[in-house]
C-alpha cells in the first residue's frame, strides 16, 4: 500500500511502523486516523475533494499493466465481486453474476484476490488478472488500462474512482453512508455510477439491470483519461 500511497498527489512521504520496518523513523505533529479526516477538516458536500486523478502511477508500471491484457478487440471491463469476510452483505456470489458474461460483446477480467472460477459457468470469459498482482500498485496499473471496472464496494472500486477509471458500483440494500441514499452518482467520484439493490438480499435485479445497460446501444465509455 505504501507504493501506491507515494503515488497520490499533494503527499510527500509515506512510512510505516509495521514490526520488522527498516525505514527511518520520523516526527510529526499530529497523528489522526484516515476515516477522521473528514469531521477533522469540517468537510462539506461541496468541499468533498473530488479532483481527481489524485493519484499518478509510474508510465513504466503502466505499460506493464498493458501487456498482461488480450489484445484489444472489444470493451475491456475488470471484474471484483468480493468485499472482505468482515460485511460479507456486500459480496455478490460470482454465479450470480453469470448474466453479465451471457453476450460475447466485452472482455472480462477478474481484479478479485484468490478467485475461485471452477463453479462458475461463464468463467472461460473471465481472465485472471490478479494473477498478475503482487500488491495494490500492480492492480492499479492494470484498472489504469481497462475501459471499465465492475465492483461491489470495496477497495478496487475507491482505486478505479481515484484513477479516474469509469466504474460501476454494485451496492446492497443496507450501503455505507458514502454512497448516501437514492442517487446512482456519488459526489466522491465523477467517473462513478451507483447499482443499487432494491430488496435487501436481491442481486438479480440489480445484475440484470447491470447487464442491460452493458448491452444498451447507448452504452458510452470513454477509452481515453488515461486507457491505451
Amino acid at each position: 500500500m505504501t507504493s501506491l500511497l507515494r503515488c497520490a498527489r499533494n503527499v510527500d512521504y509515506v512510512t510505516t511502523w509495521r514490526a520488522g520496518c527498516e525505514e527511518p523513523s520520523i516526527e510529526w505533529d499530529v497523528q489522526i486516523e484516515v476515516t477522521e479526516l473528514p469531521r477533522i477538516l469540517r468537510t462539506t458536500l461541496e468541499s468533498i475533494p473530488d479532483h481527481v486523478p489524485y493519484l499518478q502511477l509510474p508510465q513504466q508500471r503502466v505499460a506493464w499493466g498493458r501487456t498482461c491484457l488480450r489484445s484489444r478487440r472489444k470493451l475491456r471491463i475488470g471484474l471484483a465481486w468480493e468485499a472482505g469476510h468482515w460485511n460479507q452483505s456486500r459480496s455478490i456470489p460470482l454465479q450470480e453474476l453469470e448474466p453479465l458474461f451471457a453476450a460475447d460483446a466485452h472482455e472480462w477480467y477478474s481484479l478479485q484476490k484468490d478467485a475461485n472460477l471452477k463453479k462458475v459457468a461463464g468463467r472461460g470469459r473471465l481472465c485472471e488478472l490478479e494473477k498478475y498482482s503482487s500488491d495494490v500498485l500492480d492492480t492499479a496499473a492494470l484498472i489504469q488500462n481497462l475501459d471499465l471496472v465492475v465492483s461491489v464496494d470495496t477497495m478496487t472500486a475507491h482505486l478505479a474512482g481515484a484513477l479516474r477509471r469509469p466504474v460501476w458500483i454494485i451496492l446492497p440494500f443496507h450501503c455505507d453512508w458514502r454512497w448516501m441514499l437514492s442517487r446512482n452518482d456519488t459526489p466522491w467520484y465523477p467517473t462513478a455510477r451507483l447499482f443499487r439493490q432494491t430488496t435487501p438480499g436481491d442481486w438479480t435485479s440489480v445484475v440484470a439491470q447491470v447487464a442491460s445497460e452493458l448491452g444498451s446501444p447507448r452504452l458510452n465509455i470513454s477509452r481515453k483519461s488515461g486507457s491505451p
